[in-house]
């Protein structure tokens, strides 16, 4: 997501959103509103969303890093996006079953999302959410 992977833009991206959805899964899992707003049908943009839930980078450099962020979303967001977020919206309702979201982005030259389920050992799932991305400044 930022100009070069690994950045530490792209990774305090990551860390935030791991924080919310794997480390925090089930008190997430309990904000009413936070899944009301995930859920596409809601209209609210993924840049939207990760705005108001303070799912966003802060401090230095926070302007060029969510500026980043809000175009790699929009593109998100009209290529598969809704799909995504319906399944992050489905782990967070049915946590008889899921234990986290988690997220991974992968450099590539095309970009595609994914959301797979991940058994773990303890016999709950993960959601896996993989995006592979160009980046940012070599989107369409």
């Amino acid at each position: 997501m930022g100009a070069i992977f690994n950045t530490q833009g792209t990774l305090a991206i990551i860390d935030i959103l791991s924080t919310t959805f794997t480390q925090n899964f089930a008190a997430t899992a309990t904000n009413a509103g936070l899944i009301h707003d995930l859920d596409p049908a809601t209209g609210m943009s993924s840049f939207g969303f990760c705005g108001k839930y303070r799912l966003v980078a802060t401090g230095p450099g926070a302007g060029t890093i969510n500026s980043h962020f809000a175009r790699w979303l929009n593109h998100f967001d009209v290529n598969g996006g809704n799909a995504v977020r319906t399944a992050m919206v489905g782990a967070l309702h049915d946590t008889a079953k899921y234990e986290a979201i988690e997220f991974f982005v992968c450099p590539d030259a095309n970009f595609s999302l994914t959301a797979t389920d991940y058994l773990n050992s303890d016999g709950m799932y993960s959601l896996i959410v993989t995006a592979r991305t160009p980046t940012y400044d070599l989107l369409p």
